[in-house]
């Protein structure tokens, strides 16, 4: 077994060293479903309706659908298959001559030109930069400017990152660019949270993360199995903090002792005593501050025991 990140109010919290989880299709289908191609959007409604155990990334299901454009020889033919590409030009026509028109022609001269972008940026995923520059274009622009000449159908920038993000390797490259984006612009990452967390604060989005965890927990029980297992693990190294907790819940309610224990024995909670876990434990911290760090030391030890397993 492999925990990454025990925390059971934040499910899936962010990783800079790729260990965050990929995306998956139903929080794509819920959440993002503006962004998708309509094949695309049709067939991850279909599956995640049907609710298999296990479901392909969006980047499976993308290239299911359009890996094979690869193999046509003509925009007709390709055309005849995949209707959603049906109002593509055969060709760029230019109104006059120009210095940019000689340079195009001379550039694709030996390529069917929307047959191939159709190849490269919907079945390859190249950027258009990386196009631009295997086709000996002077700048990105250049090939826009001749995309839209043939109506060429795009996706939204944000579908390339849902297509990394629900992988594993494209997850980690998104954490290792945040990262240093964050890094290298540090006010500005500051000023991000500091809204963010203002936004928490409202009634609205309490709301919905209760909801949303309530929602986790029903199709992932056994995350509440590894927060227990943690917890267990961790009281075991703190008799010490143990033996304070007992004398400390003697003036408690029967409902918080009997949920104080079973977070020491590391037995799954309700979502009702996770929320009295929270409020019981900030009055024993404030009590007894001094033992903060040595269960900040256990957690720890118990966090790279767990990874190792």
């Amino acid at each position: 077994m492999q925990v990454h990140s025990i925390n059971p109010f934040n499910y899936q919290k962010p990783s800079f060293e790729g260990r965050g989880k990929p995306i998956d299709l139903k929080y794509i289908v819920q959440k993002r479903a503006n962004l998708l191609p309509k094949p695309i959007l049709e067939k991850a409604q279909t599956i995640v309706a049907c609710g298999p155990s296990s479901m392909p990334s969006l980047k499976e299901l993308h290239l299911a659908r359009y890996a094979p454009l690869i193999n046509y020889k003509s925009l007709d033919e390709l055309k005849a298959d995949y209707p959603e590409f049906e109002g593509i030009a055969d060709s760029v026509v230019f109104i006059r001559n120009s210095v940019y028109k000689k340079q195009f022609e001379e550039k694709t001269k030996d390529i069917n030109f929307p047959l191939k972008m159709l190849q490269e940026l919907w079945c390859n995923l190249k950027t258009k930069d990386e196009v631009a520059a295997e086709l000996g274009l002077s700048s990105r622009s250049s090939l826009d400017w001749a995309l839209k000449q043939i109506k060429f159908v795009y996706f939204p920038p944000n579908y390339r990152t849902l297509l990394k993000a629900s992988g594993e390797e494209g997850n980690r490259e998104i954490a290792r660019k945040t990262q240093a984006y964050n890094e290298a612009h540090p006010e500005q990452m500051y000023a991000r949270n500091r809204h963010a967390a203002q936004a928490c604060k409202t009634t609205e989005y309490r709301r919905a993360q209760r909801e949303r965890i309530f929602e986790y927990d029903r199709i992932h029980p056994e995350r509440r199995e590894k927060i227990a297992e943690f917890d267990r693990r961790t009281w075991a190294l703190c008799p010490e903090i143990k033996d304070a907790l007992s004398r400390f819940t003697a003036g408690e309610s029967a409902y918080v002792r009997q949920t104080v224990t079973k977070v020491l024995q590391g037995v799954s909670l309700s979502a009702s005593e996770v929320r009295t876990r929270k409020g019981f434990f900030k009055r024993f911290w404030d009590a007894h501050p001094f033992f903060r760090e040595v269960l900040s030391a256990a957690k720890e030890q118990v966090r790279e025991e767990m990874r190792k397993e």
